[in-house]
């Protein structure tokens, strides 16, 4: 009987459900499975990026000059705005509780979005955030509101 991979099971956890045991065989050297304690940082507003996580268990508050504004949890990516643009991280993000995670460097990040439906999450997911930010009108706001499009 063959194993699966746990990489390839927690990638499956955070959303990668479309892929198939070989795309995700293929992805699971790209990232390394972490754990933080409550109250760890795990990145730290205006310091250099090394890496971007997935949240597989947990959650994080994401705080902006010590304001709490978000908090995160399973299947929410945390530090790819400063793998993309090279720029020193824009929040502290500590966690609020135990918490198992997915890391990946700057090379592993960028291999994982050359796939399109990675990339297109990603880009979704920043596109979210920054609606969130502005205080614009998201996808969530208007279905729980029953407006229609």
């Amino acid at each position: 009987m063959r194993r699966t991979d746990p990489k390839i099971q927690l990638l499956r956890r955070v959303g990668l459900r479309d892929e198939t045991d070989r795309e995700l065989a293929e992805l699971a050297p790209l990232v390394d499975e972490v754990e933080f304690d409550v109250g760890d940082v795990l990145m730290e507003e205006g310091r250099t990026a090394f890496e971007a996580f997935i949240i597989v268990e947990g959650t994080a508050s994401v705080s902006i000059d010590a304001h709490h504004i978000a908090t995160l949890g399973p299947g929410e990516m945390v530090g790819e705005m400063a793998l993309l643009d090279h720029s020193p991280r824009s929040a502290t993000v500590t966690a609020a509780t135990p918490m198992r995670l997915l890391a990946m460097d700057p090379r592993s990040f960028a291999s994982l979005l050359r796939r399109p439906t990675i990339g297109w999450r990603v880009a979704a997911e920043l596109a979210q955030r920054l609606r969130r930010a502005e205080g614009a009108p998201t996808f969530d706001d208007r279905r729980a509101s029953g407006a229609q499009a």
